[in-house]
């Protein structure tokens, strides 16, 4: 069960700095539990559709807004405004963010082989949006696939005037530097 909440209160996660409307009262609970149990990772909202800012800033970004991936990226996974990299009171007992996004990341990989080197390029870049929450977004994805040619583009957002940004930079350069490591 403890999956299952972690799995529903992740994909349920409003998203509405990054102009996504809340959710609709109708996608309650039980329904994020059936597609749960069922295997099918829930879905963002069937009535939401891409803002036209976000459309030009994943256009002037190189990407392409009818892309799979990019949506995963944008709207679905535990990543976003309510990631964490570590236990917290908000969450339910034992959920790290971290860590169910290195496991979407692995069973999406499984399901697709490019996956992976997909959401890295988006992730890359994604590190040059104008919107914070999508250059954090992308930060946090880095820090489960990156690699070292990121640490310096991560490095360089130490700098950055937005403090969630360098409180995220801060902790995937750690992710990083441990993964790195641990290749070796």
């Amino acid at each position: 069960m403890k999956t299952l909440r972690a799995l529903t209160r992740a994909s349920l996660t409003c998203r509405s700095n990054i102009g996504i409307p809340p959710a609709p009262k109708a996608f309650g609970f039980l329904q994020a539990r059936a597609y749960a149990q069922l295997g099918v990772l829930c879905k963002r909202y069937i009535t939401m559709s891409i803002t036209p800012a976000l459309r030009s800033e994943v256009i002037r970004l190189g990407g392409d807004p009818t892309d799979l991936t990019w949506d995963w990226f944008l709207f679905r996974g535990p990543h976003g405004n309510s990631f964490t990299w570590s236990r917290t009171r908000k969450e339910p007992p034992g959920y790290i963010g971290f860590e169910h996004l290195k496991e979407i990341i692995a069973e999406l990989s499984s399901a697709n082989p490019d996956f992976i080197s997909h959401a890295h390029a988006i992730a890359r870049a994604a590190l040059h949006s104008i919107y914070p929450n999508v250059v954090r977004r992308g930060i946090q994805v880095i820090a489960v696939i990156g690699d070292i040619s990121d640490l310096q583009k991560i490095e360089a957002l130490l700098k950055h005037d937005n403090e969630l940004i360098v409180r995220d930079a801060k902790a995937c350069i750690f992710e990083l530097k441990k993964i790195l490591r641990q290749r070796k």
